[in-house]
């Protein structure tokens, strides 16, 4: 269902709970102070701001479609389920959710340095996330996605170093900024499209701590960027590495 086009409002105090199939899809101004409790199905917001608890049960969806003030009181949960973010985003107060997917090109992801980050998986495959903090991730995707006759990537940049525990699958996009994307799982570069590692004003690092295979697309570093193979790692390699590689492993 549809609540609005674009008049009124929304505001919960109380108890706010989404069941039953579908996408309740809420299209005017939003303020959720009380909780939210996505229990089946997708909730999708427009302008929903959050100030108290949205809580999402396993494989279950918050979509936010549009812009969304996120206060340093939201508390926003979900180990096992999914928040799609389109627009700009300011990750504040409590965020713990199992997989979050950057997908519009106009969305430019930041977080509060205040803010309780965990992130489990990520997917960026339009717009951007800056992360100025150490951050562990389970896996990462970084990818391209195709709108109408449009194809987007996605951009990781920040000075905070991600580690990524599991695997790493890169098919398109940009990795800038001057922390460091650490790889102690599999990392896959593959497709046909070029990425590139690290930006004029922003050089970034990739290290390889464990299995790396390369398949597909140029890889273009900036000045200052460079790949490293530690001791220990392995890197499979087929393209046009245009930068450095620094390999101290196999």
């Amino acid at each position: 269902y549809t609540l609005g086009t674009s008049a009124g409002s929304l505001v919960n105090n109380g108890y706010f709970s989404r069941d039953g199939n579908g996408t309740s899809y809420i299209r005017v101004n939003g303020h959720n102070y009380g909780t939210v409790d996505i229990i089946n199905g997708t909730f999708t917001g427009d302008n929903f701001a959050n100030s108290g608890t949205i809580k999402i049960q396993p494989d279950k969806l918050l979509r936010y479609a549009n812009q969304a003030t996120i206060n340093a009181t939201s508390v926003i949960t979900g180990v096992a389920a999914t928040v799609e973010i389109n627009p700009t985003f300011d990750i504040k107060g409590t965020y713990n959710v199992g997989n979050t997917v950057i997908l519009h090109t106009d969305a430019d992801v930041t977080v509060d340095p205040a803010a309780n980050l965990t992130l489990h998986d990520l997917e960026i495959s339009a717009g951007k996330l800056t992360l100025d903090r150490d951050v562990t991730l389970e896996n990462f995707t970084l990818t391209s996605r195709v709108w109408g006759s449009y194809t987007w990537t996605g951009t990781l940049s920040g000075s905070g170093d991600v580690s990524v525990n599991n695997t790493i699958n890169w098919t398109a996009g940009t990795m800038e900024g001057t922390g460091d994307t650490k790889s102690y799982g599999t990392l896959n570069i593959s497709g046909e499209m070029d990425k590139s590692l690290g930006t004029s004003f922003y050089p970034r690092i990739l290290e390889n701590h464990g299995s790396a295979s390369w398949s597909g697309g140029d890889i273009v570093m900036s000045p200052g960027s460079w790949i490293e193979n530690l001791s220990g790692a392995t890197f499979t390699g087929a393209g046009n590495l245009q930068g450095d590689l620094y390999n101290y492993g196999t």
